[in-house]
């Protein structure tokens, strides 16, 4: 059984994934890239836990579970994927931007 997910995207589809697995009781960790325009480097991935407290139908059972998911950025909290049982890639569709990504997690 999972119990640490690491999301790597915080897009639409990558923040609704965390908040799937949150729904299953999984601590989920959902990193993006770093904002060079804000100061806080997990801004992304923060706004992107922000708009699921928003979205109708609500992505969540509960909304404790939002507790569970944690944000990051890529820069600083990709050793993240280690400690993680499952990682799912979900990152704009450019063939460079995942070349890019597969080379840092190698």
């Amino acid at each position: 059984m999972f119990k640490k997910i690491t999301v790597i995207g915080a897009g639409l589809m990558g923040s609704a994934i965390a908040a799937h697995f949150s729904n299953t009781g999984c601590k989920v960790n959902l990193l993006d890239i770093v904002d060079k325009k804000n100061i806080n480097r997990n801004y992304l991935a923060e706004q992107a836990i922000k708009k699921l407290l928003k979205i109708k139908p609500d992505p969540f059972t509960l909304k404790s579970n939002v507790k569970l998911i944690k944000s990051g950025n890529l820069d600083d909290n990709l050793n993240l994927i280690n400690e993680s049982d499952w990682i799912i890639e979900a990152v704009i569709e450019n063939i460079e931007i995942k070349k890019e990504l597969y080379k840092k997690i190698d």
